[in-house]
C-alpha cells in the first residue's frame, strides 16, 4: 500500500522545477517610496511596478548605499528575513517592494566626531535583467550613528508593511 502512494508523488515535478519568467529589466520599471516614523525608528519603503506587458522577476535584497555631503557614508546594510529572500515574480502592473528602517535621530548637531554621519541621499540598487541594474536615489535626512548600521528586507510581493 505504501508504494502505490509513492508512484504519483515520483512522476510529478515540484513547482520549483517549473520555469521562471526572465527577470525585470530597468527600463520596464518604476518606482515610488514614502517614508513614515513610528516612535524613533524611521522605515523608508520602496516599491517597484512592472510597467511592461510582460511577467517578470525579481529576486533577494536591494543594494543600499548612504550618501553625505562628501560622498559615500560607511554604512552597515543588515539584510533580515532570509526567509523572504525569495522570488518575486510581478505580473504587468504588479508590485513588489522593500523596507529598510534605521533609528530616527534629529540631524541638528550631528558631527561625524561622536560617530553620527548625515546622509542626504540612499541609493537603492536591485539586480535586473538588460545592460544595467536599476538604481533609484531618494532624498533623505538622517543622523546615521552607532556604526551607521541599518536593516533591510527582502524584495516582497505587494507593498510591504513596516
Amino acid at each position: 500500500m505504501l508504494a502505490a502512494l509513492a508512484v504519483p508523488l515520483i512522476g510529478t515535478a515540484p513547482a520549483s522545477a517549473q520555469p521562471l519568467p526572465p527577470a525585470c529589466s530597468s527600463s520596464h520599471l518604476s518606482s515610488f517610496d514614502y517614508a513614515q516614523v513610528k516612535h524613533t525608528t524611521k522605515y523608508v519603503t520602496v516599491v517597484y511596478v512592472n510597467t511592461s506587458p510582460d511577467v517578470c522577476v525579481l529576486r533577494g535584497y536591494p543594494d543600499i548605499v548612504m550618501f553625505g555631503p562628501r560622498g559615500p557614508i560607511h554604512s552597515t546594510q543588515r539584510n533580515v528575513f532570509p526567509a523572504s529572500n525569495k522570488t518575486v515574480v510581478l505580473p504587468p502592473n504588479g508590485e513588489a517592494g522593500f523596507v529598510l528602517w534605521f533609528r530616527d535621530v534629529p540631524v541638528v548637531g550631528v558631527d561625524p566626531g561622536t560617530g553620527c554621519a548625515h546622509a542626504l541621499d540612499l541609493h537603492a540598487t536591485i539586480a535586473t535583467s538588460g545592460p544595467a541594474d536599476l538604481t533609484v536615489q531618494y532624498a533623505v535626512n538622517l543622523a546615521l550613528c552607532n556604526d551607521a548600521r541599518f536593516l533591510v528586507t527582502a524584495l516582497q510581493h505587494g507593498v510591504p508593511k513596516p
